[in-house]
């Protein structure tokens, strides 16, 4: 063996040690944008992080749901790191993202588990799905009432957006024009990723990498508007797969559920869209839209509960666009990049795409679409009185015994 192999220079050794007073950088791509770590503008939700903390301290499993992008798993990381836990019981908590539901194999026997887990262990489980449901997991496990806590991170107020923007500035040493915040806020449909994005972005393009650019006024209403835009047209070919795919549905047989049921959604305001949709009012779309032999409010309430897993093991999707509340009998829109695009979209033209029949698309168009009131051309439903949804029938008794 040769002698540098038996004994290899220590280099280390050849450089001075680096002085231990040398000033910090901060880099825009640890403030803004979408990192697997904590961003450093990290914004406490009072009234989410308490709920978690208490579930922590009370000792329960915890479930922490919402739409795609809206830190959840930050929250997570946040409340578990850096808070105060002398108090809680449990020695280890297992952390399981993006659990599927319905949930298959092994997560199935997780879920089927989770009570022993409580009962008998000091191990808890911290389960981050998306949905907006509190009881959900209770549909396929109900021996977890009592040993569960949900805590739903979905939504962001203004006044907590505007403290990421003013928390990254102070961080980056930057001020973001005010018309830049404004129109960024007024557009975001209280997501704090299109936030966080529009704001790495905005940094980017205008030269802005760390805090070496303090005091740099970066962005303007002109450029607020073209990011936005952007930032909707990335979502256009995931969103306008999804459509196709969903349309289709799992059967031939169920392809009218699944199609008017996502007319039903391209054809509704935005604003009813992010409070999610009855089954009553897609069935009243359907009956005063559709044709005679579309599917009914009875198709629809036994259908729409699958429509979770069709997404994630038969279109393979994630995340998932729709969820359906089977306790409210609500559909919901959890991918707010999906209402996002929809929010950028002429409704005609993507309900003609998606295939809507011509007779039904210009009666949709005359009586909801061009009326003067229509504020965004997006309500589903006439304002005129329209028939009711079709009544569900009991189903017959067996017989009795004789």
């Amino acid at each position: 063996m040769p002698d540098f192999m038996r004994n290899p220079p220590r280099l280390i050794h050849d450089f001075p040690p680096l002085p231990g007073d040398l000033p910090t950088i901060t880099q825009v791509n640890e403030v803004f944008g979408v990192s697997r770590d904590l961003p450093l503008n990290y914004v406490e939700r009072d009234k989410v992080g308490n709920k978690l903390f208490l579930a922590l301290a009370q000792n329960h499993h915890i479930v922490i749901h919402g739409s795609s992008k809206q830190g959840k798993t930050c929250l997570r990381k946040w409340n578990i790191k850096n808070r105060a836990l002398d108090s809680i019981k449990t020695k280890t908590l297992i952390v399981l993202e993006g659990l599927p539901l319905p949930p298959q194999q092994g997560p199935a026997l997780v879920l089927r588990s989770l009570k022993g887990y409580f009962d008998y262990s000091d191990r808890r489980f911290v389960i981050i799905g998306v949905w907006l449901d509190d009881n959900k997991l209770l549909r396929y496990n109900g021996d977890l009432g009592g040993r569960i806590s949900t805590v739903n991170a979905d939504k962001w107020s203004r006044p907590e957006l505007e403290k990421v923007i003013s928390s990254g500035e102070e961080l980056i040493g930057i001020t973001f024009d005010r018309d830049f915040k404004e129109h960024i806020l007024d557009s975001c449909l209280d997501s704090v990723w299109v936030v966080q994005q529009a704001c790495y972005q905005a940094c980017i393009e205008q030269g802005v990498i760390s805090d070496a650019n303090e005091g740099t006024t970066v962005g303007s209403l002109e450029h607020a508007k073209k990011l936005m835009d952007g930032i909707v047209q990335d979502q256009a070919s995931r969103a306008e797969s999804f459509i196709d795919s969903f349309s289709a549905g799992p059967t031939t047989m169920l392809t009218n559920i699944y199609r008017w049921t996502i007319f039903t959604v391209l054809a509704c305001d935005i604003a009813r869209l992010e409070g999610g949709l009855s089954v009553a009012e897609i069935a009243e779309f359907i009956g005063t839209f559709g044709a005679p032999v579309d599917p009914n409010l009875r198709d629809l309430i036994r259908e729409l509960p699958e429509i979770s897993e069709f997404q994630m093991h038969h279109l393979e999707i994630s995340p998932i666009v729709l969820d359906y509340d089977f306790g409210a009998r609500r559909l919901n829109v959890v991918d707010r990049s999906f209402l996002l695009w929809l929010s950028g979209q002429n409704r005609v033209d993507i309900l003609r795409q998606a295939g809507m029949p011509g007779n039904s698309l210009r009666r949709w168009q005359r009586d909801v679409h061009d009326l003067p009131n229509s504020h965004h051309k997006g309500a589903a439903h006439p304002r005129k009185p329209v028939r009711a949804p079709r009544p569900v029938r009991p189903a017959p008794r067996p017989a009795a015994d004789a």
